[in-house]
């Protein structure tokens, strides 16, 4: 087993396979990667219309091997991925979309084409004075021991 060629894809499909709107006020939130089409990196999150304002942005960041022993036969693989998770409705509302993304990282720790999933850590840069209430969610996927 090797760890997918796009972890963002990868935790997409969880995401949506997964998600729950009687969790989050039947609201299933607008999940995006960087690498899809017709992305605009500044996203209107002043959209009218139900869920337009509840995005989901996935993006890869680095992630790493390391050597299992001596000869570097074996490694194991880390790729991470950051969640951009942000709502203009309410704070409450923004928890639930949270708590949602939460649910599901803890729901699917161990997966197909990869050995764990870790909710890493999250940094919440919401803005009172804008009303935009998000926040920056890592998550690791790794694999463990595969032959180099």
């Amino acid at each position: 087993m090797a760890l997918p060629e796009d972890p963002c894809t990868e935790l997409k499909s969880i995401l949506v396979d997964n998600w729950d709107p009687t969790n989050t006020d039947n609201v299933t939130p607008t999940i995006k990667i960087s690498t899809e089409g017709g992305y605009n990196v500044r996203w209107n999150y002043q959209g009218r219309g139900a869920g337009h304002g509840d995005m989901i942005f996935l993006y890869s960041l680095p992630g790493n091997e390391t050597p299992v022993g001596l000869g570097y036969t074996h490694v194991h693989y880390t790729r991470v991925v950051s969640i951009n998770l942000g709502t203009v409705y309410s704070r409450a509302r923004f928890t639930k979309l949270f708590n949602e993304v939460r649910r599901i990282i803890h729901l699917k720790r161990k997966g197909v084409n990869y050995d764990e999933c870790i909710f890493l850590r999250d940094s919440d840069q919401s803005n009172k004075k804008t009303g935009l209430h998000k926040s920056i969610i890592d998550v690791e996927l790794r694999m463990w021991a595969e032959t180099a």
